[in-house]
């Protein structure tokens, strides 16, 4: 796996997650988008919606059968480390771009 691959990877999933959640973000409509809100309240939307997808990922997604292979292809890499970090940075740029393009059309 390539750093690459991993952050196309990870702006994938991040667009994923973050297309499924922003209507529920918008409307506040779950505890976990109004805990993060309230922890988050001096940020930009932006930036808590960033959050919020980051937790998701981390605390729901990795926890599905198919992702242990990926996360066994990361580490097994040759700079395992990076590779997470180009994941991670994928996944919020992908929560960003969702979320502009999104919150255009709720205008």
């Amino acid at each position: 796996m390539t750093k690459r691959e991993a952050y196309l990877m990870g702006r994938s999933t991040g667009n994923g997650i973050a297309e499924h959640n922003f209507y529920d973000f918008i409307n506040g409509s779950t505890d976990d988008v109004k805990d993060l809100k309230e922890w988050y309240w001096e940020e930009s939307p932006v930036f808590q919606f960033q959050c919020l997808v980051s937790q998701i990922e981390s605390e729901h997604y990795r926890d599905f059968s198919p992702f242990e292979f990926t996360a066994k292809e990361f580490n097994e890499s040759k700079y395992p480390d990076e590779v997470w970090a180009e994941y991670e940075r994928g996944v919020w740029n992908g929560s960003k771009q969702t979320y502009y393009k999104l919150n255009r059309r709720t205008k």
